[in-house]
């Protein structure tokens, strides 16, 4: 939503600064995109838990994110993907819904992939002090026995020592 807003605030300033100041519509036009920017919210950036006041754990989707960009660039992974796992809904041309399921693979990793020489990656993301599930362990432990580099990290730095 906040980059909708900023995307938003972006076309408004290119014909604000299109318009003539002497235009009875400039004042309206300059409040509308002063108001505008108040309204987006700002980037959360949490230092620590405002319950607490401990500190704040990375959210997961940030830890793959990290994980992908460390795979992608290391030198002896060939390619690696971020496998999207569960259930959404779609509407239908007739206005009902269907359920799809992406991956339907009980326990699959967050992140799959094969390193050059032919072996598979599995890795299972998790926040700091997260455990698998036991769907998910049985599926890396099935990957390690078949040969794969199977692993469950909470730290990006986890993976480079595993491909040392």
């Amino acid at each position: 939503m906040r980059e909708t807003l900023t995307q938003n605030l972006a076309a408004e300033r290119a014909l604000f600064v299109s318009m003539d100041a002497t235009d009875p519509k400039y004042a309206a036009a300059k409040a509308r995109i002063e108001r505008m920017a108040e309204a987006i919210p700002p980037k959360r950036h949490r230092v620590v838990r405002p319950v607490d006041g401990k500190p704040a754990q990375p959210l997961e989707r940030d830890i793959q994110k990290a994980c992908l960009q460390l795979l992608r660039a290391h030198p002896k992974v060939a390619y690696c993907w971020r496998a999207n796992s569960g259930t959404f809904t779609e509407q239908n041309q007739d206005g009902s819904q269907r359920y799809i399921s992406a991956n339907s693979a009980p326990g699959c990793p967050d992140i799959l992939g094969y390193l050059k020489g032919g072996r598979f990656l599995c890795i299972e993301v998790k926040r700091p002090g997260g455990k698998a599930s036991r769907l998910q362990e049985q599926f890396l432990d099935r990957a390690k026995a078949a040969g794969a580099l199977a692993a469950l990290v909470d730290d990006p730095q986890q993976i480079a020592g595993l491909l040392a």
